[in-house]
């Protein structure tokens, strides 16, 4: 495949941190999406960005030795202070933890009644029977310090019982982000079961509760039958069940969390 790294204005990089891009067709690109007779959808997922040159939306950096490294989605990519971060080289580093079995990353418009910068917030899963103390948030951002740079480090780390993702086991980052700055979420259609309550839906609930709210965050409870029973009907039910139950919890969180309160993150 033909493969390279753009900047913002669609020029190739010997080397550094940009768009990952493919030049010229390829045999496994698809041709077209499904109840999409004008390719409208299709060209605005990979050919908006870059004339004619396919961009998927992968943030990626060109080395020196001519390999690549794949530092997570372009469209999630943190910018505190200016400085782009990819998600992946946080969570490169979280996932080496033995407390942590999930992570979430986000950047925040901050401060939130002006916003002049980013500032990264990343949310937790933990180990059975674990609790996020100040011990453990220090030993995250210590890590994390070590072995990035100042800048990866987040300004707040927040414990969730579970981390939401889509129908393909992706985590929904902007979703979150969106959540978090009290926006409209898009591609409802690749959340699991959105319509109906469990896991998911309680994670997001609880991410928003967290950065929004003004008391410390509590995990959010997941109640006896929260998860739906797989429908035979329906091919892909069983993974739904257990994933991206999300936007109903996310409509039903109380509208006073973003008036008037000052957010937990400040």
């Amino acid at each position: 495949m033909a493969v390279a790294v753009f900047d913002p204005e669609g020029q190739g990089l010997p080397t550094g941190k940009g768009e990952l891009v493919c030049t010229v067709p390829f045999p496994s690109m698809p041709i077209g999406f499904w109840n999409d007779p004008d390719g409208s959808r299709y060209h605005a997922a990979y050919f908006a960005r870059f004339a004619d040159v396919w961009c998927h939306g992968d943030w990626c950096e060109h080395t020196e030795r001519g390999g690549y490294v794949i530092h997570g989605r372009s469209d999630a990519v943190l910018n505190p202070g200016g400085v782009r971060i990819g998600t992946a080289e946080i969570y490169r580093q979280v996932e080496q933890l033995d407390a942590v079995l999930e992570s979430l990353v986000i950047g925040q418009a901050w401060p939130m009644a002006a916003p002049t910068d980013v500032r990264v917030v990343l949310f937790v899963k933990l180990r059975d029977g674990l609790v996020l103390d100040d011990q453990l948030v220090k030993q995250i951002k210590l890590h994390i310090r070590a072995n990035t740079t100042p800048r990866h480090v987040p300004d707040k780390v927040l414990q969730v019982t579970d981390i939401p993702r889509t129908r393909s086991g992706k985590i929904v980052e902007l979703a979150v982000r969106n959540v978090v700055h009290n926006l409209p979420v898009k591609n409802v259609e690749a959340l699991a079961n959105p319509e109906v309550k469990g896991p998911t839906a309680a994670a997001i609930s609880a991410l928003r509760r967290a950065v929004r709210s003004k008391t410390k965050p509590m995990p959010a409870p997941v109640t006896k039958g929260a998860i739906e029973k797989p429908d035979p009907d329906n091919a892909g039910s069983k993974m739904e069940g257990n994933h991206k139950l999300a936007l109903r919890r996310i409509q039903e969180t109380p509208r006073d969390l973003f008036t008037g309160k000052p957010p937990l993150l400040s």
